[in-house]
């Protein structure tokens, strides 16, 4: 599948993908010999997706829907590989990270009420999310604590 694509993300400091190969080298064995193995070998290519975080007042260099901050022409074949390679990541299936040749935006919106678990608190509802039923407080925030 060559040409490219755009990778919405939800985490906010987005993420730099490696590029590995897989090559056989040698291995040393204990007492003495090697062994030969198959490992991972960095290629020098990276992808840089970005992160929907931008500082107060700043305005973002890259668009930003429904919680994902969308990265344009992204090699699609690397992209791709990488999706393959962590299928199994939380990233991957929890929909963190998501990919479209066109309509990326159109996803994002569809997964915006997904949660990362890095979203910043909401000061009106300190507990939520945390375990607290309504009204509950924490030690010294509890009125009349010390």
């Amino acid at each position: 599948m060559p040409g490219v694509l755009t990778v919405g993300c939800k985490l906010p400091n987005g993420i730099t993908i490696r590029k590995y190969v897989l090559k056989e080298r040698p291995e040393q064995k204990p007492g003495g010999g090697t062994v030969m193995i198959m490992a991972p070998e960095f290629t020098g290519e990276t992808i840089t997706i970005k992160g929907n975080a931008v500082a107060f007042g700043v305005i973002p260099e890259h668009a930003t829907v429904g919680g994902y901050a969308l990265t344009p022409n992204v090699d699609a074949d690397s992209f791709e590989q990488w999706l393959k390679d962590n299928a199994n990541s939380d990233l991957v299936r929890n929909k963190i990270i998501v990919s479209h040749t066109k309509d990326t935006a159109g996803l994002a919106r569809e997964n915006k009420d997904r949660r990362t678990g890095l979203e910043p608190r909401d000061p009106d509802r300190p507990g939520v999310g945390i375990g607290l039923k309504p009204g509950e407080t924490i030690g010294a925030l509890t009125p009349g604590a010390s």
